[in-house]
């Protein structure tokens, strides 16, 4: 005991010093914390999903669609995704498909959500075909909660080939 008392005496001014460091070590990762992680336990999408409740994207819903736009024989698979407020599909055609006729597919989606879903959330289409050398797909329309039709992609066809 007596040891340690006289190397706290020797080193009081060093301990001093390195307690203070350690003290302002400890607040300044608080303060650099705040401000460069300030919203990380907030939501990212912030108050953007204010209402989502209200409209809620049911099995019921999805299913009904994938049912409508399945029911066309152009059509091979669908696939769905909901992120926050943007309710996303993916549909792949037969190789065989005009660009038209799988845009027309849109009209079904939009058929089987009432106007408060479609005034409430954004509606992206991804249209991919089986066939890769089909130079009009991908293709990509996009519905935003204030339209009320799809604005697609401008594809570049043979603009690459000289």
């Amino acid at each position: 005991m007596k040891k340690v008392l006289d190397f706290l005496k020797k080193h009081k001014i060093a301990l001093i010093v390195i307690g203070v460091i350690i003290i302002l070590i400890v607040l300044l990762y608080f303060s650099i914390k705040d401000v460069f992680f300030a919203n990380i336990s907030k939501s990212k999408y912030g108050n953007r999903l204010d209402g989502i409740e209200s409209y809620p994207m049911t099995d019921s819903i999805v299913t009904d669609i994938k049912n409508a736009v399945s029911e066309s024989e152009i059509v091979e698979s669908i696939k769905y995704d909901l992120e926050g407020r943007i309710i996303n599909f993916i549909i792949n055609v037969k190789a065989e498909t005009k660009l038209d006729d799988a845009k027309g597919l849109t009209a079904k989606i939009i058929e089987k959500l009432n106007e408060d879903y479609q005034a409430f959330y954004d509606i992206q289409v991804f249209l991919t075909c089986s066939d890769s050398e089909n130079k009009d797909y991908p293709s990509l329309g996009y519905k935003h909660k204030t339209s009320k039709e799809f604005k697609w992609n401008v594809g570049l066809g043979d603009v690459n080939e000289e």
